[in-house]
């Protein structure tokens, strides 16, 4: 420690100093306070503070009054969304689902397509035994 001064000699001083700043601290707000309940009467504090009050209450109302419209346009937005775009996406899927996969003349394609193949294939067998 500098100068030979002690762990305790240092709380000590600590302490002494605190209770210092305390004191001169709570003297400055005791004089704050005598000035400002002269400067300011307490009829103009009172009607500041209720009309803060009522200032609240109105932003409050205001909030709640929003909060509510927005509720009632995303309702609407949901509603609408439903039955203009979902629920035609739905019809639409149940009419595809409904159609089958493999009409009459799907089949009758495929049938005549394997039947051709088959004609060719006998003929090309034919020309290939003719010509040995």
């Amino acid at each position: 420690m500098p100068d030979g001064v002690t762990p305790g000699e240092l709380d000590r001083r600590l302490r002494d100093h605190e209770q210092r700043t305390d004191r001169a601290h709570a003297d400055l707000d005791n004089r704050i306070a005598r000035v400002a309940s002269g400067s300011v009467q307490v009829d103009v504090w009172q009607l500041a503070e209720r009309a803060h009050v009522a200032e609240a209450v109105r932003l409050e109302r205001e909030h709640v009054a929003d909060i509510a419209r927005l509720d009632r346009e995303h309702d609407e937005d949901l509603q609408h969304l439903q039955d203009n775009v979902i629920k035609p996406l739905v019809e639409r899927l149940e009419k595809v689902e409904d159609r089958p996969a493999m009409t009459t003349a799907r089949w009758l394609g495929v049938v005549v397509a394997v039947c051709a193949a088959l004609a060719l294939m006998v003929q090309a067998y034919g020309t290939i035994k003719g010509a040995r």
